[in-house]
């Protein structure tokens, strides 16, 4: 709730353009003091400070030099703000000196809890800047979300049509704590049964593999039929009870097929991007790097792998591949015990 505003109006003199750098200087240190004496005197002594300054767009380039002037003398810093909290906000329509500005003053705040919030306002073509300045732990990223998200509603309900963004947020640095003695946390200190319980409850039952390829750079593009032709020799050798092809998805071609060591999904965008989404019953690294091989190999190096993930399928919220489970517990983890099977 703001219970008192004090305008603050920009110097006339400033205005001129026929004044040399001296007499420049002397309007401007004149006019400093003229503001700085409206804010003291607009202060109570026993008042908690000033807790927002607002830069409005006709606010002049001048008026921010002295703005800053004043505030980077720490004493009128002090005397002028809010201990608690205070906030700098400013509205313009790209001009950089005022995001120059709030941002040199966020490096003079310099400690946390300091934020530069950058906003972008689209209203009817037109683009604005709303630059706020933070100095207050009550305010976070939910808080410049919500004031987001308020703006907008505001916007709406006059029927604007409009755009508002939290394009930027930047902080300072956390407090320097002197003597800090962190507590170290040990293994005892976490409760082992929930892991014990998952790991012997999980029942892995194969090997998810998402793999995905894209058209080597020089190499020529596939076809709908090679594409087809690719898949069907990749899975000439598989016992298959499936293998379907659809071509009415988008620009390529998308085949499902389902046998007896697993199944494959495999798309092609219809340009340079191939998927193959590949389950194995087997979930050991054997078939499945046959598989690729084999792939690789027909391809003749038209495509490059750019992603590939392994995950374990099963049940009991399933983590690890049947290998990893040859452990025999955690005590043979800790004794450096193989979990592999040496005969």
């Amino acid at each position: 709730m703001v219970s008192k505003v004090i305008p603050v109006w920009a110097c006339p003199e400033l205005k001129s353009d026929d004044l040399d750098k001296s007499e420049k200087f002397n309007v401007m240190s004149a006019c400093e003091n003229e503001v700085l004496s409206t804010l003291m005197s607009s202060r109570t002594l026993d008042g908690d400070g000033f807790t927002l300054i607002v830069l409005d767009e006709s606010t002049p380039r001048e008026m921010g030099q002295i703005l800053h002037s004043i505030l980077t003398v720490e004493s009128q810093k002090e005397l002028l703000f809010s201990e608690k909290k205070h906030f700098i906000v400013s509205l313009s329509s790209k001009e950089a000196w005022r995001r120059n500005l709030l941002d040199s003053y966020r490096k003079e705040l310099y400690w946390d809890p300091a934020k530069l919030v950058q906003i972008d306002i689209t209203v009817g073509g037109a683009i604005l800047d709303l630059d706020i300045i933070s100095s207050t732990e009550q305010t976070g990223f939910k808080t410049f979300k919500l004031l987001e998200d308020k703006l907008g509603e505001r916007l709406a309900q006059d029927g604007v049509e409009a755009s508002i963004e939290v394009t930027s947020i930047t902080g300072a640095l956390f407090t320097y704590m002197h003597d800090y003695n962190p507590r170290e946390y040990l293994q005892e200190d976490y409760p082992l049964e929930p892991g014990n319980e998952q790991w012997e409850a999980q029942k892995p039952f194969g090997r998810k593999t998402v793999v995905q390829f894209d058209k080597g750079e020089g190499q020529e593009s596939l076809d709908s039929q090679g594409f087809v032709s690719l898949i069907d020799s990749v899975l000439k050798k598989s016992d298959l009870y499936q293998f379907e092809v659809y071509t009415d998805v988008g620009d390529g071609v998308v085949i499902l097929s389902d046998g007896e060591s697993g199944s494959v999904i495999a798309s092609w965008d219809g340009r340079n991007h191939v998927d193959l989404n590949i389950y194995m019953h087997d979930d050991t690294e054997f078939e499945i790097k046959q598989f690729l091989d084999e792939f690789t190999k027909l391809t003749k190096n038209q495509l490059n792998m750019g992603l590939r993930d392994d995950f374990p399928r099963g049940t009991g919220r399933v983590m690890n591949f049947r290998a990893d489970l040859t452990y025999e517990g955690f005590d043979s983890i800790y004794e450096l015990l193989p979990y592999v099977d040496l005969d």
